[in-house]
């Protein structure tokens, strides 16, 4: 049956998920920063931003240096606390 098959796919996902573990540091810290930039582009996105995604990467990472021209603060409404999204003593 298709619920069947669908629990059957959800077990073997879950077991490749278990032996994907435990992430390396670097893993965790690039799998950390996707998720800050993602975040902050959709929160922003929603708000009216008109930055790309790669633009959003960018002025994270450089700040008003990529953007000397224009304040970034209206682009960026929502910028999570990385200290509060990842903690490194979990």
């Amino acid at each position: 049956t298709n619920k069947k098959n669908i629990l059957l796919d959800i077990q073997r996902k879950r077991e490749r998920l278990i032996n994907l573990r435990p992430l390396t540091q670097g893993e965790v810290e690039r799998l950390a920063e996707e998720f800050m930039i993602e975040f902050t582009y959709n929160s922003n996105a929603i708000e009216g931003n008109t930055l790309t995604l790669k633009e959003t990467a960018m002025a994270l990472a450089y700040g008003k240096y990529i953007f000397p021209k224009r304040s970034l603060s209206p682009y960026f409404v929502h910028i999570p606390n990385p200290d509060f999204l990842y903690r490194k003593n979990r």
